[in-house]
């Protein structure tokens, strides 16, 4: 036997290193940590973490639509305070584009549920110099923090974090 324990039976997979501390076992199967703020399980996929994000997300337009506020109070308060809470989860972890959307559609209804004096949603997402409110779309969003987050790798201080994004830029133009 094996002094690592794989997940799944494949060639190349995560593994259990059986780190102990003391006499407990520090990585547990399911139970995910956290490393540089992100949270990771040993099954390496985001599904938990999307799960999570949706539930934040919906925790969060329920307490704004309970507030005792007008409508475009509450779309000021969704627009800096909930994507604003939610622009973490986007930045650190890789939510494709499809799971955002999803998010999107699901604060679509809030927004449109707010703005509902025959206001469609598609005019408060426009930008102000377009007579818009500028709230924020999160598929748009995720796409403006997927840049903030190549421009952080791409001047860090770190030199091996450079060649990283030097490397993944490689990449990108190579596909």
């Amino acid at each position: 036997m094996h002094r690592y324990e794989p997940h799944k039976v494949l060639k190349y997979d995560s593994f259990d290193p059986k780190l102990t501390l003391g006499r407990t076992h520090f990585l547990h199967r399911n139970a995910p940590f956290k490393h540089l703020g992100r949270k990771i399980l040993g099954s390496l996929t985001e599904s938990q973490q999307q799960k999570d994000c949706a539930a934040l997300l919906e925790e969060m337009l329920l307490k704004v639509n309970a507030l005792p506020l007008r409508g475009l109070m509450k779309l000021w308060v969704y627009n800096f305070g909930v994507v604003s809470r939610l622009s973490w989860l986007l930045l650190v972890y890789d939510f494709p584009h499809t799971f955002v959307g999803e998010l999107q559609s699901r604060a679509n209804t809030f927004v449109g549920g707010v703005a509902r004096y025959g206001t469609s949603p598609g005019i408060l997402y426009l930008p102000k110099k377009d007579k818009g409110l500028g709230v924020a779309n999160l598929v748009h969003f995720l796409e403006n923090l997927g840049l903030v987050r190549e421009h952080l790798l791409k001047y860090s201080a770190d030199p091996v974090t450079v060649r990283l994004a030097e490397r993944r830029l490689r990449m990108a133009r190579e596909d």
